[in-house]
C-alpha cells in the first residue's frame, strides 16, 4: 500500500534534488587570500591603459594610494564572510622577521594568526616611481591587532575579478603568488612609512590582520593610508638597476653601464676589477621630485 500523496511524494522528491543542486561553497570556510581579499575603497583609479585617475570622483575600483599628506580612510574593516586563518592554506609567520611598533620605532614580535581565528586581507597599490609611502591602523575595539603586508609577484596596473570570486572585489596582482615585505602592530596616531620593493614599477599590496587575542572576532576601525608618491617627510632611500650595458673599449678596457633609479640617496656602484679608486664609480645622486 502506497502510504504517501502522490503529490506530496513529487514535492519530496523534487526539495532532494534541489538540496543535492545546493552549492557547497555557501557553507564553506574561506582561509587564503584569494578566497578572502577585499579592495580598498579609497584612493585613485587605475585607467584601462594603465594610466593613473586621482579625480576626487574617480570611478571604482579604486585603491591606489595618492600623493600628500591628506589621509584617505575607510572605515569600519572586518573580514569577509566566513574569512579564517588557515596555516595549511596559506602560513603567515612572521616570528622571525624583525616587526616594527611605530610609536617607538623599536622591533617587536608580534604573534603569528591562530587557526581558525577570522582575519582581514586587504589589497591596495602603491604607484610607480614612488619609493615609498604610510599607512596607518587604527583599532578601538579592545583587539591585539597584528599585521602582515606582502606584495604581489605578478604585478598588474589595474584590477582583475577574483579568480575564486562570486560576490568578491576585484583585486591587483596574483593573490597566489606573495612574497612577506613587513609586519607590525597597531600604530594608533603613528604613521608606518614603508619602501616598496621596486621604485620604477608599480607594487600591489596584500595586508594580513589578526587579532592576537585570538577571542573570535576582529575588526579594524580605521585603516588610512597617505604620501603615495613617496613624499612623507620621513625619507627612505630606494635604489633599482636595469640591465648592464658592457662596451669594450680601444684600449683593452671595457666601460660597464647600468641604468638606475631611485629616491633619496647618493648611490655608487661598485667593480673589483675597476681601474677607478676602490673600484668605485662616480656617485650618482637621486632626489626626491
Amino acid at each position: 500500500m502506497n502510504l504517501l500523496n502522490p503529490k506530496f511524494s513529487q514535492i519530496f522528491i523534487a526539495l532532494i534534488f534541489a538540496l543535492l543542486l545546493t552549492p557547497f561553497y555557501a557553507l564553506s570556510q574561506n582561509d587564503n587570500p584569494c578566497d578572502c581579499t577585499q579592495r580598498w575603497e579609497e584612493g585613485a583609479h587605475w585607467n584601462s591603459d594603465g594610466s593613473i585617475n586621482d579625480a576626487p570622483n574617480a570611478p571604482s575600483e579604486n585603491g591606489i594610494i595618492r600623493c600628500g599628506s591628506s589621509a584617505e580612510t575607510q572605515s569600519q574593516v572586518g573580514p569577509l564572510a566566513n574569512c579564517t586563518y588557515d596555516s595549511a592554506s596559506f602560513a603567515i609567520d612572521i616570528s622571525s622577521f624583525p616587526c616594527v611598533e611605530p610609536s617607538s620605532g623599536n622591533i617587536v614580535f608580534p604573534l603569528n594568526p591562530t587557526n581558525g581565528q577570522p582575519i582581514i586581507w586587504l589589497n591596495f597599490d602603491v604607484r610607480p616611481d614612488a619609493g615609498s609611502f604610510q599607512i596607518q591602523i587604527n583599532d578601538n575595539s579592545g583587539d591585539n591587532v597584528a599585521w602582515a603586508l606582502y606584495y604581489s609577484n605578478t604585478i598588474t596596473y589595474g584590477v582583475n575579478p577574483n579568480p575564486n570570486g562570486l560576490g568578491v572585489d576585484s583585486i591587483s596582482g596574483s593573490c597566489s603568488s606573495l612574497t612577506l615585505a613587513a609586519c607590525g602592530v597597531e600604530s594608533s596616531s603613528t604613521w608606518n612609512t614603508l619602501p616598496v620593493p621596486n621604485f620604477g614599477v608599480a607594487t600591489n599590496y596584500y595586508i594580513a590582520i589578526w587579532d592576537q587575542d585570538a577571542d573570535g572576532n576582529v575588526q579594524v576601525n580605521n585603516f588610512k593610508a597617505r604620501f603615495g608618491c613617496g613624499d612623507a617627510d620621513i625619507l627612505l632611500c630606494n635604489v633599482s638597476a636595469d640591465t648592464p650595458i658592457a662596451q669594450c673599449d680601444a684600449n683593452g678596457t671595457y666601460t660597464l653601464k647600468i641604468p638606475v633609479s631611485g629616491i633619496n640617496g647618493e648611490f655608487y656602484a661598485y667593480d673589483p676589477n675597476s681601474n677607478n679608486a676602490n673600484g668605485l664609480s662616480s656617485s650618482v645622486c637621486l632626489t626626491n621630485p
